[in-house]
């Protein structure tokens, strides 16, 4: 029987809940700029292309909305890999 590696099952959860909090920000500052809002942001259209012409959506799927915590803005292009890794392994 193959036996789980923890430390890279943690690895795993740090990267799924550092790409879940990045999701959260790039959704909420794509509101803002919907609405017209200026918070500051650094979503342009090209980088709304990039995320969109891989499938995902901007829209949050259960219509909350959550704060995410300012560590977790480690750079976009660093963060849309990420989420691709993870969109790749996950499926979703």
């Amino acid at each position: 029987m193959k036996k789980s590696n923890p430390e890279k099952k943690d690895g795993k959860l740090k990267m799924a809940i550092l790409v879940s909090q990045w999701c959260a920000k790039i959704r909420a500052e794509y509101g803002y700029k919907q609405r017209g809002e200026n918070k500051g942001m650094k979503l342009d259209d090209d980088r709304i292309r990039r995320i969109e012409e891989m499938g995902f959506s901007m829209r949050p799927t259960n219509g909350r909305r959550r704060s995410t915590s300012p560590n977790a803005d480690y750079g976009f292009g660093r963060r849309l890999e990420d989420l691709k890794a993870f969109k790749e392994e996950n499926g979703h």
